[in-house]
């Protein structure tokens, strides 16, 4: 804050000074949705990195800073096995587990997403053209895992950033557009008046019964003439692999 009184920064850019210090403490969720949630992995690489260099150049720190009382684990945590970490050090490899994300958006939001592809895909089927369902669809019911509503659960997103933590979003653009790609996460997509209006009648709430990767999806719609019926996705649940189909990765590019 003092940096800051003295570069006479405005209260919004001293309130961003303030929350990207505070994050670099460990990283925090609050930051999803905005530039800083990017900073995070970019951050700690580069502490990595100046942490080697200072030490192989005599740079001395605490030998015990992770175990210790008021080391690292005792601070972040207020239970926690290192003996058990340590017994697969060198053993385990998290990188073996990387995979490829079908959607460039929070991994949670992946099953709604492929549930109204699939649904957009029997409408499709039954007559109706995608171009209309900002007209048509009356309600959208999705139930999903308590995690979707905890980590996307921006209402209105006022970009593509935000966008990437925003369930509506990414349902709005699955029944629209049948994709949900980086193109569909552009600015312009997510301020586009047809994506808004499906986005607006999305209605989420969380089922105890799903699983992470799991969501059930109904859609309403009506007509001038009347009720169109209900549309179902009964339950959906996807699988990331590190053997994602190419296919697969193409279609996100595109």
């Amino acid at each position: 804050m003092a940096v800051g009184k003295l570069m006479k920064l405005s209260v919004p850019q001293m309130q961003h000074a303030i929350g990207i210090a505070a994050t670099q403490v460990t990283g925090l969720r609050e930051m999803f949705g905005s530039d800083t949630k990017s900073f995070h992995p970019g951050r700690a690489a580069q502490n990595g990195l100046l942490a080697a260099v200072l030490a192989q150049q005599d740079y001395t720190s605490s030998l015990t800073a992770l175990e210790a009382k008021r080391g690292w684990a005792n601070c972040v945590s207020t239970r926690n096995d290192l003996d058990g970490l340590f017994l697969t050090l060198g053993k385990t490899w998290e990188t073996e587990a990387n995979a490829f994300k079908p959607f460039p958006c929070g991994i949670v939001c992946h099953p709604a997403i492929d549930a109204c592809i699939q649904l957009r895909e029997d409408l499709v089927a039954a007559g109706i053209k995608p171009e209309t369902l900002p007209q048509i669809i009356k309600k959208i019911d999705l139930q999903v895992h308590h995690l979707v509503i905890e980590l996307t659960s921006k209402r209105t997103p006022k970009d593509g950033l935000e966008a990437k933590f925003s369930v509506f979003h990414g349902c709005a653009v699955g029944l629209l557009y049948g994709k949900a790609g980086p193109a569909q996460y552009a600015d312009e997509i997510v301020r586009n008046t047809d994506v808004i209006a499906i986005r607006d009648k999305v209605q989420a709430s969380v089922s105890d019964s799903l699983d992470a990767d799991q969501c059930k999806l109904t859609v309403s719609l009506e007509n001038s003439a009347g009720n169109l019926g209900l549309f179902s996705i009964p339950c959906v649940s996807v699988v990331l692999t590190k053997n994602i189909r190419w296919q697969e990765c193409v279609r996100k590019a595109h």
